[in-house]
């Protein structure tokens, strides 16, 4: 037996008021039509005051958060909202590493560092623009400076990659990427080759004194020299990092419980250097 209009009706007008009685406060305020046109495509997500509103303000309950992955997998424009908000660019200046001079500096040309949060290196004595390197200071959550971002250093700038690990007093490098990728080189070789065999970079001496080779990474120690001073630095190296996917999550866990093994063996020095 068919249903009547007035019956038909009743029934959406039901699932309607269902649907906005789960739906968070913050979505009920631009309509529920709207997030629907919205969700479609038919209308494009450029109101920074809409989009603001689609994003939760405050944590979500444990208990609510199933509700919450519902709502994300019924309404993609939610998560569409949160990376573009996530992905807008900040007005920061950049106006050392946009420096001709500083050109060759750069790895990755298009990638440069704010100028606020960038690691300045010591000048060093007539030599215009030395205290630039591609290196930008991270926080964490607890800590201002916790860790150096980097570029994977190139032939230009291997001296100035260890001028910044003694400088910033740094006991831990990571590093991210392989030397080569087929014929590609990815990130130049700047530590030595040769076990205990010496080796100068600017007015550092550099010796590689041990070199572990496991099945997804490498751990070396390489003691450093200057002007009588000596320190043993310990850089990770992660090997089975593909260019074009992501490494198997479990590799990855594994390396990462090692970095935190050497970081908190060294808990009052430098920020770790991290680069790809």
């Amino acid at each position: 037996m068919r249903k009547s209009n007035k019956q038909k009706n009743e029934t959406k007008r039901s699932l309607l008021q269902k649907d906005l009685n789960e739906t968070p406060a913050s979505l009920n305020t631009i309509g529920k039509i709207h997030l629907s046109l919205l969700n479609s495509g038919l209308l494009p997500v450029t109101d920074e005051a809409k989009i603001t509103s689609l994003i939760p303000k405050s944590p979500i309950e444990l208990s609510k958060f199933p509700k919450h992955l519902e709502l994300l997998r019924k309404y993609d424009v939610l998560l569409r909202a949160e990376f573009q908000v996530a992905t807008k660019g900040e007005s920061h200046s950049m106006r050392h590493g946009s420096k001709p001079a500083n050109e060759r500096k750069n790895s990755f040309k298009k990638l440069v560092p704010y100028d606020y949060n960038r690691v300045v290196l010591e000048p060093l004595p007539d030599i215009p623009n030395s205290d630039y390197i591609n290196a930008s200071y991270i926080d964490s959550m607890l800590k201002p400076n916790a860790y150096i971002a980097t570029q994977g250093p190139n032939e230009t700038t291997v001296v100035d990659f260890w001028r910044m690990v003694w400088e910033q007093n740094t006991y831990v490098i990571v590093m991210l990427t392989k030397v080569f990728d087929f014929i590609r080189v990815m990130c130049v070789q700047y530590w030595p080759s040769e076990l205990h065999h010496p080796e100068c970079y600017g007015d550092l001496e550099l010796t590689l004194l041990s070199e572990e080779n496991l099945a997804n990474f490498v751990i070396r120690t390489v003691h450093i020299k200057k002007n009588g001073n000596e320190r043993e630095i310990t850089q990770l190296h992660f090997t089975n990092w593909p260019s074009h996917t992501v490494p198997f999550p479990s590799a990855l866990l594994e390396f990462r419980r090692r970095v935190r093994v050497y970081m908190d063996q060294y808990p009052d020095v430098g920020p770790p250097i991290v680069h790809c």
